[in-house]
């Protein structure tokens, strides 16, 4: 490819000059002085259509491979989005940065879906949540202010602090270490790349599944400024503006901001104070210095964002119901028998919980199982609380609340030094979240979480690059630094009887509340919950990467591709260990609980290097009732380095100057971590007293694709088709806390999967006023190897007689002793179940239950008595069967259509579009893919937009989500095995104005 099909920075900025040049036409000084004022009161932006296509900033990202122009198809579909203008009859072109250089996107052999920043605002995306309606084959999932994004086989899941997004987040080629960080920032930009498969080579901070990269619009030579309002459904009241000011030959400034509001949309039938509301801010200045006549550019970036706000909850807003098979219900007294012969007997009765198995057959029933009420439900036997069917409404009786700050600073320096530039990308960045929820998403006053997250982050990468566009030979080299500070802390404030309201944390927001009477009910399961939880956590990362990528063109038509990275992680891993709350006997009738005061810092020294004892205490506070509450959380550390290496390779070949076909193979690698549980004893490499690592995942993606132009750059069509590799993934399980009451989440490397489909896209502009886009993908994606852990729970507490454990099996232990404990935890297993649940278990299905933890050294590490087995979601089964399991978030094919078409009407040009999304079902989890499935659904948009013929004001009214679909794209299971649950927007209409100077 190399000179033949690259026309050279300079051409390109030429040609977007020419093309925004006209935005200030025929403004008189003053007006440009009113223009200053009024966007810098509002200190808020939407570009206009003449400022849309402007200089992507030189500070590229790497991109990736596949069919990359549905985000240009999304642009075409809306008007006035391209360099050739709204008049003209050809597909125009966006200019992309994915290869650390602007290229057309037409003209990268990547998978890249670039939506421009026009395309943006026309669509109404304000936030990361709405890039799947015009961005192919990328799911977005949510949970309160997470987003959890989904490409090509690829889902988040983990996103604590131990673990790294699967898909990276950019702002401004600045990477964000936490998934709640891509709510922010959507204002005034230049455009977003969504970059499918791994980014291991060149782009920043290592990414496994893919990239979603915002760029902002930059400073610009010439004045401009707009201001853009909007209200709609739910009082939504939106108001952004920007500024632009040239201060000198070279000097430009641009401010932009944005404030919204909007109550919730989410009824909370209990207390009035609904979810899903709306209180954020954001604001972002940039300079730009390039002086004439020289190779030196600098742009210094620095915003602020802050929410505030109920937002949706920490991880879900919603109980969505409970598995119980109706024929299992006991009321009292009740009894069931199993498979044998053997009779269990239910004193309190059995609300028939069960997941899918041989022997339960389980429907959704509209209860909370996490709470029982005492009231009969069916069969005569209390399953739980009903909750609201409607997807909008809750019961919740707490007030939850969110607070969300960010502020970034960032440098960029581009230094041309001859055939050479030099380029570094400098970062801070410091971010603060507190999400709460309900802890039993019910009436029942039972607890209120809170995930409390801080983190400050550094980045810096060195670029060297050619500079020379008339050479075969292209190659870039760097280097990337990464500093990564987070502490992240879950705290419960529980609402039992006896617990003080002095001596509630600090920053709890709830008042001490009991249910009528002052005490639960005996048939509840939190009788005996009387303390805090309060779970400290603490990871340092630092990262060093170098880089290297160079192509090579042939006939000024075949280029080969290759690059390798190198990265090695280093991090430091402290975590709390909760001690239990023991009773204190000078006071025998007050139940102990702890206190922890959030003010105080928590003390995260670790433990002596190959020590066995905690090591940072901290104390209770005085209101604790607890007699050991002097040492009421100690901390257990890890540390690890975690190196390895990623590449990519790549042909591709430019048949004609508007057809190409390519073909790529890249790895990825996501970095390893730790759980917040002790290693087993002789874990190799883990030293006694440190917590349990996991290693990094990988991914082999493969690629074949074609990008092609016809008809006189009016027609347009994309194809790609991949295949992906998953091996050593990292999977979240459950197993017994050494107390035995709770589960510790593990993260191990146990799972391997596979993807593959097709990505086709397509633009055809017949006549310059008509523009059709469409898209189809298709995607296979299935886990191959999935195993998840089980713990002790379920009957075990409500059954006659509980589950009788085996005697502690001693270290050393001989092949008969580990016989006889086998053969008792197998007499036992009836209260082993995934996720606590009492069916499935050994005894009802023992194909797909396996037993681990057998070795003596291993078993004392677990408690020396628990049983612990391991539920096989996907593999070979113990009676030799083979079963493979959908990946969740992964639908199986998705179709977007688009047109728009302008209607002259003299003084300006009115516009109808419509956009629409058609997926097939998905599931949401594959512990029970039938249960927390969202079915197929079509959600279309709706717009009329007028442009006045000097392109400075536009108005439009808007209809999202037409069909007023509730799409389910993120579930939990909660405490008791009640699902929990996410839905999206509902349907939004209203109205937008704004204006351009």
């Amino acid at each position: 490819m190399g000179h033949a099909r690259d026309t050279g920075r300079g051409a390109m900025r030429k040609q977007r000059v020419e093309s925004t040049g006209t935005s200030n036409a025929g403004m008189s000084n003053g007006g440009r002085r009113a223009a200053f004022l009024m966007g810098a009161g509002v200190l808020a932006l939407l570009a206009s259509p003449a400022l849309a296509q402007t200089d992507p900033p030189p500070s590229p990202q790497e991109g990736q491979t596949g069919a990359g122009v549905a985000g240009a198809d999304a642009a075409a579909a809306q008007p006035n989005s391209t360099d050739t203008g709204p008049d003209s009859a050809q597909i125009g072109d966006i200019v992309v940065t994915a290869q650390r250089r602007e290229e057309s996107l037409q003209r990268v052999p990547l998978s890249i879906t670039a939506v421009s920043g026009e395309a943006l605002k026309q669509a109404n995306v304000t936030d990361i949540n709405r890039i799947e309606q015009i961005a192919p084959g990328v799911r977005i999932g949510r949970s309160g202010s997470d987003a959890r994004p989904a490409i090509r086989g690829v889902f988040t899941e983990a996103i604590g602090a131990n673990s790294d997004p699967r898909i990276g987040f950019y702002i401004d080629d600045i990477y964000q270490s936490r998934t709640s960080q891509a709510l922010a920032a959507f204002v005034d930009l230049e455009r977003v790349e969504v970059q499918k498969g791994p980014q291991g080579t060149l782009y920043g901070r290592n990414s496994f599944g893919g990239n979603i990269a915002i760029y902002s619009a930059t400073p610009k030579d010439e004045f401009s400024a707009g201001v853009d309002a909007l209200y709609g459904r739910f009082n939504r009241a939106r108001v952004e503006g920007f500024v632009n000011v040239p201060l000198t030959d070279g000097i430009a400034a641009r401010v932009a901001g944005a404030y919204e509001y909007q109550d919730g949309y989410v009824k909370n039938t209990s207390t009035g104070d609904d979810l899903g509301d709306e209180d954020a801010a954001f604001v972002r200045g940039i300079l730009r210095v390039a002086p004439p006549e020289s190779d030196l550019e600098i742009q210094l970036l620095g915003s602020y964002y802050r929410q505030g706000g109920n937002g949706i909850s920490a991880f879900g807003y919603k109980s969505i119901g409970t598995l119980a098979d109706p024929s299992l219900v006991r009321g009292p007294g009740g009894s069931i028998t199993l498979p044998g012969g053997r009779v269990l007997t239910f004193p309190n009765g059995f609300n028939g919980t069960a997941f899918p198995s041989t022997f339960a057959n389980p429907i959704p029933v509209p209860f909370n199982s996490r709470f029982r009420d005492g009231v009969p439900d069916v069969a005569g036997g209390d399953i739980g609380v009903p909750i609201e069917r409607d997807p909008y409404r809750i019961n919740f009786d707490a007030d939850v609340r969110r607070k969300t700050e960010q502020t970034q600073f960032s440098a960029l320096i581009n230094y041309d030094i001859g055939p050479v530039r030099f380029r570094s990308i400098s970062s801070y960045t410091d971010f603060y979240a507190l999400r709460q929820s309900d802890n039993d998403f019910s009436p029942a006053p039972i607890a209120v979480d809170s995930n409390l997250t801080k983190v400050q982050t550094i980045t810096q990468e060195l670029q060297l690059l050619s500079n020379d566009t008339t050479s075969p030979f292209q190659w870039i080299i760097g280097g990337f630094y990464y500093d990564d500070d987070v502490e992240e802390i879950f705290f419960s404030d529980n609402f039992v009887p006896g617990y003080p309201v002095a001596g509630q944390p600090s920053l709890s927001l709830f008042s001490n509340t009991l249910l009528p009477g002052g005490a639960f009910p005996n048939n509840t399961p939190i009788a005996s919950n009387r303390s805090d939880n309060f779970s400290p956590v603490r990871v340092r990362t630092k990262s060093y990467a170098g880089f290297v990528q160079a192509s090579y063109t042939l006939f000024d038509s075949l280029r080969f591709t290759a690059g390798y990275r190198r990265t090695s992680d280093r991090k430091r891993y402290a975590a709390g260990v909760g001690q239990g709350a023991q009773q204190n006997p000078a006071t025998p009738t007050v139940a102990p609980y702890f206190v922890f005061d959030l003010n105080q810092p928590v003390n995260y020294a670790c433990n002596p290097a190959g020590g066995t004892q905690l090591g940072g205490n901290n104390p209770a506070q005085p209101g604790s009732t607890a007699l050991n509450s002097a040492n009421g959380i100690g901390i257990n550390c890890g540390r690890a380095k975690f190196d390895f290496d990623t590449w990519r390779g790549a042909v591709d070949y430019q048949i004609t100057p508007d057809n190409m076909i390519y073909a790529s193979v890249s790895k990825g690698v996501r970095s390893g971590g730790f759980n917040n549980v002790l290693a087993p004893a002789g874990t190799p490499g883990v030293a006694p007293g440190e917590v349990l690592p996991f290693a990094p995942e990988e991914v082999t993606a493969y690629e074949v694709g074609f990008k092609n132009r016809f008809a006189g750059d009016t027609v347009q069509l994309n194809l790609a088709f991949f295949y992906n590799d998953f091996t050593d993934l990292q999977v979240q399980t459950s197993v017994p806390a050494p107390n035995g009451l709770t589960v510790l989440s593990i993260i191990t490397n146990a799972g391997k999967s596979r993807a593959y489909g097709v990505e086709i896209d397509g633009i055809f502009k017949p006549v310059p006023e008509l523009t059709f886009q469409a898209a189809f993908n298709y995607l296979n994606a299935k886990d191959t190897d999935f195993v998840t852990g089980t713990f002790g729970n379920g009957l075990c507490a409500v059954v006659a007689g509980g589950c009788p454990a085996p005697a502690a099996l001693p270290a050393g232990a001989t092949a008969a002793q580990i016989a006889a404990y086998n053969a008792q935890l197998n007499a036992n297993a009836f209260g082993i179940g995934p996720q606590g649940a009492p069916f499935p278990n050994p005894v009802t299905d023992p194909a797909r239950f396996q037993q681990v933890f057998l070795s003596g050294g291993v078993a004392a590490a677990q408690g020396g008595n628990l049983p612990v087995y391991n539920y096989i979601i996907a593999g070979r089964l113990a009676d030799g069967r083979k079963v493979k399991s959908q990946t969740p978030l992964s639908p199986e094919y998705t179709i977007q259509l688009g047109v728009a078409y302008d209607i002259d009407l003299g003084g300006g040009r009115l516009t109808p579009s419509v956009q629409s999304y058609f997926s097939s079902d998905f599931i949401n989890t594959a512990f029970t893919p039938n249960f927390g499935r969202q079915d197929a659904f079509t959600r279309t948009d709706l717009r009329l937009t007028f442009l006045t013929a000097d392109e400075r004001l536009t108005l439009q009214a808007f209809v999202e989500n037409l069909e007023n679909t509730a799409v389910l794209n993120r579930v939990a299971f909660g405490g008791n095995r009640s699902l929990n649950g996410v839905y999206g927007l509902p349907r939004t209409y209203g109205v937008k104005a704004g204006i351009r100077f």
